[in-house]
């Protein structure tokens, strides 16, 4: 007889479980720090070249798009009406197709060659009110070599896009851009490539200003319900626990027929090799792939303590797009992998299915109204109003801290600072409540993570197998390798690095391939000293590295910039320097069994003599004469 489930039924990974349900053994796993990568050795991010107002202002007509004014009458209306339902994630753009038609490259723009005989491209989209946008593109597919970058004029820096695009299959909504002017060029310094496949069909515009700090409500410090509450002025920032809490969280937005703003959390897994990115959030926000694909998550936006100042949301670490994996409706959680791993040091929560008591203290970090990052204390409860079934949902009174739209999705930890729950919202009994009203009379709800475990622990218990290098992700721990076979590795973390000697001047090279749909990679060749000799953004999937050098230790750097890692291999060629032991040094670094035998066959002969008769003056004299004739016959 099937599984009969009271309440919805997730399938996931082949997985059956009724959400309702929750292992019955506790199980927790504990929070850790991610690693923060070295990126000083990556090359300079390439720069937008019209990156001032005046050269924009003299843009033809066919390089620029202009959106009106935006209503905002039907906008906040459109917006209470989505309250009064419920369960919606804060709105704060609106989706809108281009004035004029698709641009395209063909069409659109303005073409210029640079000194150096490439090609830039230029467009640029105004905003006649608003904040900024998202841009999405189509049909992405760029030679290599060549990038499309974007910039809003209130931006420092400059996205830009490759290739595929940052997910790989050709489609991209832009994380979000400020300003009034957003500016797209395309650069190539190799016209013969072809020209650019990419279309831009729409925006999102945005009309709340996400890009600046949301006012004190009520004080940082203190306050109660009614008060945003800094995060650093209520956890201990000497207790480890807590900081990682904190640094688990992120603010991300999303394109789902409008942008939106939600929170969500890291959690840690099983495998002590990999830091990936398992993301736990409310389903009310994203619940579904294609939005899942427009994730852009924000890392570390909030003060560094209590009172500090805040830095720009421009400014943080952020990682675009991410894989759906599991959710339910009727629960209100979702459990997505972000496309790339994070590496910007990061806290990874520990979760656990024990569910606390009532009366137990519980705590929230999150950001309301897709402002920085703030805090909430509460106390679980099991009494009136029940909002959802307590057998797949927490209950509690909040005490301190304002929690608004944004908020949506945040973790819900309990007094040892574990992931138990999320953010769904809240009910009350009677007129909806305010500031004033009585916790009594209302609860705030979330799923809780005991009720999906089984599919979620199905992907925190995984180990992903490393090959037999590790551990080697940084160039004090570089593994030699070979050299002049093909190796077959896997890349599972973020670095491998690999050592080599090269015993004689000449060219030395390596090449590398692997398959896009499991990462984008870069290479380098290093010295030494730890400079870059040279470096390959390996388009495509594969591409190589060389460089003329003298003897000494060369390293190969391989990297994966975005998506999860996968199988490649890598080839090293050092010229005529051979390597037939496999132990990454050239046989002649080795050394033969006696100093003199030049040629290799065990003796000191007339074969030795020949050669160093034959290189007389450069590099051998006299001196090495005497030397060889000393030793002249049978290696010992």
């Amino acid at each position: 007889m099937g599984t009969r489930c009271l309440t919805s039924v997730v399938l996931t990974a082949g997985a059956v479980m009724c959400a309702g349900m929750a292992q019955a053994e506790d199980f927790s796993y504990q929070a850790a720090r991610g690693p923060v990568i070295d990126r000083s050795l990556e090359p300079t991010p390439v720069m937008i070249s019209f990156n001032d107002e005046r050269t924009a202002d003299v843009l033809p007509d066919r390089a620029r798009v202009r959106f009106g004014a935006l209503d905002m009458e039907k906008i906040w209306q459109e917006d209470q009406d989505a309250a009064l339902l419920g369960r919606t994630a804060l709105r704060v753009g609106v989706n809108r197709g281009m004035p004029n038609g698709v641009i395209d490259t063909a069409r659109h723009g303005q073409w210029l060659k640079t000194e150096n005989g490439g090609l830039i491209w230029r467009m640029m989209i105004e905003l006649d009110s608003g904040f900024g946008a998202r841009v999405h593109i189509t049909d992405i597919d760029l030679p290599g070599g060549s990038y499309l970058l974007l910039r809003g004029n209130e931006n420092t820096s400059a996205l830009f896009i490759e290739e595929r695009g940052p997910i790989g299959d050709g489609e991209f909504w832009a994380p979000p851009l400020a300003g009034d002017r957003i500016f797209i060029e395309y650069q190539t310094d190799n016209p013969k490539a072809g020209l650019p496949t990419f279309k831009i069909d729409e925006i999102s515009h945005l009309y709340v200003d996400i890009f600046e700090s949301a006012p004190d409500i009520g004080g940082e410090r203190g306050g109660g319900a009614c008060s945003l509450v800094d995060v650093n002025c209520h956890i201990d920032l000497m207790d480890p626990a807590q900081v990682l809490a904190r640094d688990s969280v992120g603010r991300y937005s999303y394109v789902d027929g409008g942008s939106f703003v939600c929170t969500g959390s890291l959690l840690n897994d099983a495998d002590p090799n990999t830091f990936a990115g398992w993301f736990w959030t409310a389903n009310h926000c994203v619940d579904n792939q294609s939005a899942a694909s427009t994730v852009v998550t924000s890392w570390f936006y909030g003060t560094s303590m209590c009172g500090g100042s805040v830095p720009s949301l421009g400014s943080r670490p952020a990682i675009s797009g991410a894989t759906f994996l599991a959710g339910s409706a009727f629960n209100d959680y979702t459990f997505m992998r972000l496309n790339s791993d994070p590496d910007d040091g990061q806290g990874f929560n520990g979760a656990t299915n024990s569910n606390p008591p009532g009366g137990s203290t519980v705590h929230m970090i999150h950001h309301p109204g897709g402002s920085w990052k703030r805090y909430s204390l509460g106390t679980t409860t099991f009494s009136s109003p029940i909002c959802n079934s307590t057998s797949v949902a927490h209950l509690w009174d909040n005490s301190i801290g304002l929690i608004q739209g944004g908020s949506s999705g945040a973790p819900l930890f309990n007094n040892n600072w574990q992931t138990i729950g999320a953010l769904t919202g809240f009910c009350w009994n009677g007129g909806q409540p305010n500031c004033n009203t009585p916790i009594s009379s209302w609860n705030f709800f979330g799923p809780k993570i005991s009720a999906p475990w089984t599919t979620i622990n199905g992907y925190l218990s995984q180990v992903e197998p490393d090959d037999a290098y590790e551990d080697n992700d940084a160039r004090a721990s570089s593994a030699i390798i070979p050299i002049g076979a093909a190796q077959n590795l896997i890349m599972i973390d973020f670095d491998d690095w690999f050592e080599f000697q090269v015993c004689a001047p000449g060219t030395v090279s390596a090449s590398a391939t692997f398959d896009t749909s499991d990462m984008n990679a870069d290479m380098q060749l290093v010295n030494d000293s730890g400079i870059p000799l040279d470096t390959d953004f390996l388009s495509g999937g594969s591409g190589s590295v060389s460089a003329s050098v003298s003897p000494g230790t060369y390293y190969i750097r391989f990297y994966k910039t975005t998506g999860w890692g996968g199988d490649y291999t890598l080839t090293i060629n050092a010229g005529s320097n051979m390597d037939m032991d496999g132990n990454g040094i050239p046989d002649e670094c080795d050394g033969p069994p006696c100093p003199w035998d030049l040629n290799f066959d065990g003796q000191v002969g007339s074969g030795d003599l020949a050669i160093l008769v034959g290189q007389w003056g450069n590099p051998y004299g006299a001196t090495e004469l005497a030397e060889l004739l000393g030793t002249w016959g049978p290696c010992p």
